[in-house]
């Protein structure tokens, strides 16, 4: 079993004023792929809001994991919000932990 932490960064140009079609973009995401999701607040070297959306994932694959990340984020660049402009994940295998 797999688990996938995802950081998907959009593109400079966001306003304040996204932040509702952010919030509506969130509860899409988290209808159609059943993940948890949220939004990464104002990093201080940015002056123009939210910015990215932390996405956590699980599957029995980490093909099926990375496939399902490619398309959440096809899903935000379709979705009108803004261009994505990077992505940044963590997988990790829970078989590969030590037992006790």
């Amino acid at each position: 079993m797999y688990f996938a932490i995802s950081k998907i960064t959009f593109s400079e140009g966001q306003t304040s004023y996204d932040k509702k079609q952010l919030a509506s973009l969130i509860q899409k995401i988290r209808a159609r792929f059943k993940v948890s999701i949220r939004s990464v607040g104002q990093d201080h070297r940015k002056q123009n809001g939210v910015n990215a959306i932390m996405v956590a994932l699980l599957d029995r694959s980490e093909a099926a994991l990375t496939q399902q990340i490619d398309s959440i984020i096809d899903f935000c660049e379709n979705s009108g919000f803004g261009r994505v402009e990077g992505e940044e994940t963590i997988f990790e295998d829970f078989d590969a932990w030590p037992k006790e």
